[in-house]
């Protein structure tokens, strides 16, 4: 980011550009009147001084206005607008009482997406009773503007506000809240229809669910989250006990917060569709073959059709893990790919008769190493003579991987009635040729993959190679 010192000569570049007829100007002379001190100018932020409160009414009918437009608006609650008087001179309304000239007085607006507050007069129209609402003006440039007019339009200066990115994902939700905080309105949610609300209960407790099992009852909880941490190798750190008990796992990626089951004791109503809304309507990722595996031991379930749309969000380890395939004899690493003979947890998923729609996400390759099967990792460090601290440097290309993957996983997932899709992290070629092969008719789908001469050519391939 460049120093303080240097977005200032922008700033004064872009006034000089605009010949005094925009907001540059006003900005700039913000910078003029408070200046930062000299030893601030390679910092990375302006901070503007702030005068101590007056005895104005001028400016307390102004935050009556941004009051009154931050309920109507989303847009100026978002900006959250503040104001201040620019210097320590007198306010110029109820100095004489038999106030009919022309006066004004100078005042700075900060907001929270600006960094160089604007700063300009203010005056209303002479001959008034006083300062309102309609009659206030402040001077943008060389032009008077009504004030109104001037904060409701203010965000299309912000590109991420003009162009809505800034009300839309996790940007949008706190321009709401901020918005609810500030717009003292209530909502009558049971005056939505039915499946509006239920849609309103998946996005509250979701979108995506987490379920876990609890430890000693051995039934299905709605979840922990997927709180977001950078360092997503320590997750095998964690043991499933832990996670059985509540604690958090994190990977890199979106986060996905702690489903809010307080949403359940608001009423018996609620309750009941939320409930339905959360197990029905959200979409239930798995992080772990462990965790995947856990569903099927659980004792005690929830009434709902709630494995209807499934995401497995898994680590390379564990998809190898879930077709049963072993690139390890003992603890030595083997020089070919085997498949053992033991029942694949992948089965799971043919038993599911009201699933409609299986997600397969494949993480990062940068999203540490461990994610890689061992024995293809080990062998090539033996080979070029690398063993040393840095054995977890990913050196598989993710292309192969989710081609050696999605080949042997074909025989599962091609019979399959629901609809069947790749995502996460992976090359725009092979998302879209996994997806269109799984888009394929039953019939056309038979023809796709000799699943034979596939998957001998794979083992006859040495890991080292791959």
């Amino acid at each position: 980011m460049p120093y303080l010192r240097t977005r200032i000569r922008k700033l004064q570049r872009e006034a000089e550009k605009d010949k005094g007829e925009g907001e540059s100007i006003n900005r700039y002379n913000t910078v003029r009147l408070s200046p930062p001190p000299d030893d601030k100018l390679e910092t990375h932020k302006y901070k503007f001084g702030a005068l101590p409160r007056q005895d104005d009414p001028v400016i307390r009918e102004i935050l009556s206005l941004i009051r009154s437009l931050n309920g109507q608006s989303i847009e100026v609650a978002n900006m959250r607008f503040r104001v201040s008087p620019t210097d320590e001179s007198l306010p110029f309304w109820l100095a004489l009482p038999d106030y009919t000239t022309y006066c004004s007085k100078l005042y700075t607006f900060i907001d929270d997406y600006h960094e160089f507050p604007l700063t300009a007069w203010v005056t209303f129209s002479p001959g008034l009773h006083g300062p309102a609402a309609d009659n206030l003006y402040l001077k943008i440039g060389t032009k008077w503007v009504l004030l109104k007019d001037w904060l409701l339009s203010s965000y299309k200066s912000v590109k991420r506000l003009s162009d809505g990115s800034g009300l839309v994902g996790e940007k949008g939700y706190r321009a709401q809240r901020k918005w609810w905080k500030l717009n003292g309105k209530h909502f009558r949610l049971f005056d939505l229809p039915a499946e509006v609300r239920m849609t309103v209960f998946e996005f509250a407790l979701g979108p995506r669910i987490y379920p876990l099992v609890e430890l000693n009852s051995y039934s299905v909880r709605l979840g922990i989250g997927f709180p977001n941490w950078l360092d997503s190798s320590l997750m095998q750190r964690r043991t499933f006990l832990q996670l059985s008990q509540g604690d958090f796992q994190r990977v890199t990626g979106c986060s996905a917060h702690e489903p809010n089951i307080a949403l359940l004791s608001v009423s018996r109503q609620t309750h009941s569709e939320a409930l339905q809304a959360g197990w029905e309507n959200t979409r239930k990722c798995f992080f772990s073959l462990i965790h995947f595996d856990s569903i099927p031991d659980a004792r005690t379930k929830p009434k709902y059709n709630w494995l209807n749309h499934i995401i497995l969000d898994f680590n390379m380890s564990d998809w190898f893990d879930l077709l049963n395939l072993e690139d390890m004899l003992g603890r030595e690493p083997r020089t070919h790919l085997h498949k053992s003979s033991f029942k694949s947890s992948i089965t799971l998923l043919s038993t599911l008769d009201k699933l409609s729609k299986l997600q397969l996400w494949f993480r990062s390759p940068d999203d540490g190493a461990s994610w890689y099967p061992h024995g293809i990792k080990t062998i090539v460090h033996k080979v070029n003579n690398m063993r040393d601290d840095n054995d977890n440097k990913i050196i598989c290309c993710q292309r192969t991987m989710v081609d050696l993957i999605m080949t042997f996983a074909w025989p599962f997932f091609k019979d399959l009635r629901a609809k069947v899709t790749v995502g996460g992290i992976l090359k725009e070629d092979r998302k879209k040729k996994w997806n269109e092969r799984l888009a394929l008719s039953a019939e056309d789908k038979l023809h796709v993959i000799d699943q034979e001469a596939a998957e001998q050519a794979i083992f006859n391939t040495p890991l080292a190679n791959m």
